[in-house]
């Protein structure tokens, strides 16, 4: 996401000082359609797999099951947060395009207020798990706050409907829907079938679900004929063509 913003950020901010306000849309919304589409695997995938992943990495010396299942509760509270963090990170940018700095200012304050409120309601039912919800929390008001207030300062330039965001995003979050389901049925069929007694199994118990459920994904997406998907397979290609001798 941050990639995106800064790459769009030129651009953005190129066609706003010239009064192209169409172009502006068109920059805008190709950047939060991509960052929809690499986003919701991302988190479908830490979703499904957070066990494995949180085994892998840090399930070895004195880490104990009982910080293993604690690891897992603090992915899975952040996870739903990260595709609006990222959309976020656009929307932000597009703030700063137009010169106006004060308002995703503005709306990080209230939503360190939304933190606080979070926090200190339910840190006492939820210990450390009520930290990260309220970390969630807080980057899921600001992402939204912030897109409501962008969509009112731009309406009078005609808004961003009709460039496709909603629909490639829905279209994303049920190709990640399925890409879940997969992964993590995958991932039980694995985990009850082979041992677990060295480093290699459990890579081979993480990875061969993350590669089934990446390529239904992809598989899906390219089906659905995501441009975004197109440009991706476009840039990859034409690298691996000037690779070549």
């Amino acid at each position: 996401a941050a990639a995106i913003s800064l790459a769009a950020l030129p651009s953005l901010s190129q066609h706003h000082s010239r009064g192209d306000g169409d172009a502006f849309m068109r920059t805008l919304a190709a950047g939060l359609r991509m960052v929809w589409v690499m986003s919701l695997p991302a988190a479908a995938a830490l979703l499904a797999l957070a066990t494995p992943i949180v085994s892998l990495v840090f399930n070895h010396g004195q880490f104990t099951a009982a910080d293993q299942d604690l690891t897992v509760l603090a992915l899975l509270f952040y996870v739903p947060g990260l595709p609006f963090g990222a959309v976020d990170q656009v929307l932000i940018f597009a703030f700063y395009a137009r010169k106006n700095t004060w308002t995703p200012v503005l709306v990080g304050i209230a939503a360190i207020g939304v933190y606080l409120v979070v926090a200190w309601s339910s840190i006492g039912a939820m210990g450390m798990a009520g930290l990260v919800l309220a970390n969630t929390a807080q980057l899921t008001f600001h992402a939204v706050v912030t897109g409501v207030l962008l969509w009112r300062e731009m309406r009078s330039e005609g808004g961003l409907a009709g460039y496709g965001i909603g629909q490639t995003a829905l279209r994303a979050l049920g190709a990640a829907g399925a890409m879940a389901l997969l992964s993590y049925g995958a991932w039980q069929l694995l985990d009850n079938t082979l041992p677990q007694d060295n480093f290699i199994m459990e890579a081979l118990i993480l990875g061969v679900p993350a590669i089934l459920g990446g390529g239904l994904y992809l598989a899906l997406v390219w089906m659905m004929r995501l441009p975004e998907i197109e440009l991706v397979a476009g840039k990859v290609a034409g690298r691996l063509g000037r690779l070549r001798p």
